[in-house]
Parts: structure tokens; C-alpha cells; sequence
């Protein structure tokens, strides 16, 4: 099981990750804070957003919501971003 062992904000819906397999990469979540609801509409507001923090290895946010480690490590594969951190 892959978890977030750091996390930061690079900027606009731009997050740097680090995960437990010692890979590092970057996601833009853009397309969730332009949905509609009331879990993802905070985050159009760039200090909300920014004030991220991790939850037991998740990406979470003081409204409750959390975005699993595996999405997010599927998303930052998907978009050619994760290379070799340092060592796991």
C-alpha cells in the first residue's frame, strides 16, 4: 500500500508529492477544484487550497476532503511526472 510521506505546493493547483516507494511527483488538480460541490469549490480559493496536510499517507483538506495515495500516484504516472526520490 502506497502512501504520501510529504507533500507541497508548487504553485497554483500544483502539489509536489512524495510517496513511500521513494518516487516523486507532480499533479495539477485544477479539474477537482473547478468541480461543483461543496467539498471541492473551496479549493478555487488559493489559500484554502494551499493549506493542505497529510492524513494517515492521504492529501486532505480541513472540509473533509481527502484524496486517496494511489489516485494521486496513478495520476502523477499518468502525466509523466514521477521519478526516483531519495531512497525509500
Amino acid at each position: 500500500m502506497i502512501k504520501i510521506v510529504r507533500a507541497t505546493h508548487r504553485g497554483d493547483c500544483r502539489v509536489e508529492l512524495e510517496f513511500s516507494s521513494g518516487e516523486v511527483g507532480q499533479v495539477d488538480l485544477a479539474d477537482l477544484a473547478q468541480r461543483p460541490g461543496i467539498m471541492a469549490t473551496p479549493l478555487r480559493d488559493a489559500a484554502t487550497f494551499g493549506a493542505f496536510f497529510l492524513e494517515l499517507g492521504a492529501l486532505a483538506w480541513s472540509n473533509g476532503l481527502e484524496l486517496s495515495p494511489e489516485g494521486l500516484y496513478r495520476k502523477a504516472r499518468a502525466a509523466g511526472t514521477l521519478r526516483k526520490g531519495r531512497a525509500a
